[in-house]
């Protein structure tokens, strides 16, 4: 029999071993059961209890100076496991007082690197094992360890849980990632401690850090489901949800976290149409993770983020992956790029008379020189999620764009819109904040323009060489901040008429061409 908690599991069969040889040893074993936070109920709480070890399972047991692992292979004896003699990892160069044990995840034993005494506690050094990520979630994927007298073994866990509510798309599921939305990350490798009668902390290392991948930092890593299980389909509602639980590491998510959703279609993830069946859930609400405790966050499933946009000629906008040219049509491999969209671009194609980006999470600005030198750029859809700003030179050179309406982005930055020769029409949406150098400069088919009531600040010579330019128009109530944006021009300023004299008072420059809307 096995104890879970203090209860005990009946395991049939009688002992083929004998445990009185030092191949063998008895284990009293039990286990610590995770523990929702507060309000926090999920559908699949039975799978986050261990009712049995499973057969095969390892245990890394440190005493007096030996360190040994051992294997449970389904036997018991006198209501106490038994373990076959697996492996000698090492000694130490000193003697411990208690019999200190560590569980490792079933898929890959992550590496004892070094244990050492500190402050009466055995310590563990650990690297090279990620953190588990299910569905379905199995109790053997996380690290446990134990500190004991005897051997009777109470293995706590170290990490915490993570309860991901999804709905929104009925997609039955290939494979899920999650991560982070900052640079919070899980880390590969960590102080892990315990006293005897104490609780495990954990202590990420300095030392060491992982690259971005994607969108994300990875929290939990990937999991394929398995093939020999039934596919598990995504809730269409918040009602009707689907919940998977994944290992997290104790601390707190500021921004949330991300999670990549892979239909299953039969086909290989590789493959042309891969974003075309991946889907996005997204929360940035802070997640704060407590050892032993089950956190919950609900995302809704969404098909991937796309940016729609035509050229001239039906092809792609940038023809090789990362492309784009700048002013002397040097290839910009800058342009597509995680450091500029803050998100992986994961296909830039041309299908049924438009072109596309699919992104890899929501980006909230269009990257600097993205579409810079873009000759066969004729238009672009920019979607609501990008709010930020329009990055540098992003459009720079765009002599065949016609027509541009932008969301609520808070800045339009230096050259955004240099030398669009036939921009002819430019819609801008409250919330505007301020344009940069050079902004509209050389636009020189724009023949009016709006700046709305929320614009702070006007760039120098934003609107230099805008050649057939015949007025501007600014509802802000106070006058932004100027650097010369208007050099070169000779146009109406036309303004509110409550603000006509505050705007001659503080542009003493242009009092002459001021004028009430």
């Amino acid at each position: 029999m096995i104890c879970l908690s203090g209860i005990l599991v009946s395991c049939e069969g009688s002992s083929l071993f004998n445990p009185e040889t030092k191949f063998y040893r008895k284990f009293y074993v039990s286990f610590e059961r995770p523990e929702p936070e507060p309000g926090v109920e999920f559908k699949n709480a039975e799978s986050l209890s261990i009712d049995e070890i499973p057969m095969w399972t390892t245990i890394s047991v440190l005493q007096g100076n030996k360190h040994r692992s051992y294997q449970y292979q389904g036997e018991s004896v006198d209501g106490e496991a038994i373990f076959k003699y697996f492996d000698f990892t090492y000694g130490l160069d000193h003697s411990v007082d208690h019999v200190y044990a560590y569980y490792p995840m079933s898929f890959g034993l992550p590496y004892l690197k070094d244990v050492f005494m500190e402050g009466g506690s055995i310590c563990y050094s650990l690297t090279g094992g990620r953190l588990g990520t299910i569905p379905p979630y199995r109790p053997v994927d996380d690290i446990k360890v134990a500190v004991s007298e005897d051997n009777h073994l109470h293995f706590k866990n170290v990490f915490g849980f993570l309860c991901a509510r999804l709905y929104g798309e009925e997609i039955p599921v290939s494979s899920i990632y999650f991560g982070t939305n900052t640079d919070e990350m899980a880390t590969e490798r960590a102080i892990i401690s315990m006293k005897l009668g104490g609780t495990p902390s954990y202590q990420p290392s300095p030392d060491f850090d992982c690259e971005l991948y994607g969108v994300f930092r990875p929290l939990g890593g990937g999991a394929n489901i398995p093939g020999d299980q039934p596919p598990i389909t995504i809730g269409k509602s918040a009602e009707n949800y689907t919940d998977f639980i994944l290992v997290a590491e104790p601390g707190i998510y500021s921004k949330g976290i991300t999670a990549v959703i892979v239909k299953d279609t039969g086909q290989e993830w590789w493959t042309e149409a891969y974003d075309s069946h991946c889907f996005l859930a997204t929360s940035y609400d802070p997640i704060v993770i407590h050892r032993n405790k089950i956190a919950l966050v609900e995302m809704e499933v969404k098909p991937m983020p796309r940016l729609f946009y035509t050229t001239t000629d039906e092809n792609p906008v940038i023809q090789e992956w990362g492309g784009g040219c700048d002013w002397g049509g040097n290839s910009l491999e800058y342009n597509l790029s995680t450091e500029s969209f803050a998100v992986r671009v994961i296909r830039n194609g041309y299908e049924d008379g438009r072109g596309f980006y699919t992104f890899s999470g929501i980006p909230s600005r269009i990257a600097d020189g993205a579409f810079n030198m873009c000759k066969n750029l004729s238009s672009i859809d920019i979607p609501d999620f990008i709010t930020d700003d329009i990055g540098k030179w992003a459009f720079g050179g765009c002599d065949n764009l016609k027509e541009i309406t932008l969301p609520p982005v808070s800045r339009i930055d230096t050259g955004a819109f240099y030398g669009c020769s036939n921009l002819a029409s430019v819609s801008l949406s409250e919330g505007l904040l301020s344009l940069g150098v050079d902004a509209f400069s050389y636009c020189s088919k724009l023949s009016s323009i709006i700046l709305p009531s929320t614009i702070k600040k006007i760039g120098n010579n934003a609107f230099y060489g805008c050649s057939n330019m015949s007025s501007i128009t600014i509802l802000a109530e106070n006058p932004p901040v100027i650097e010369s944006p208007f050099y070169g021009t000779d146009w109406p300023i036309c303004v509110p008429a409550s603000s006509v004299d505050k705007y001659k008072a503080e542009w003493p420059d242009y009092a002459d061409r001021i004028k009430a809307i």
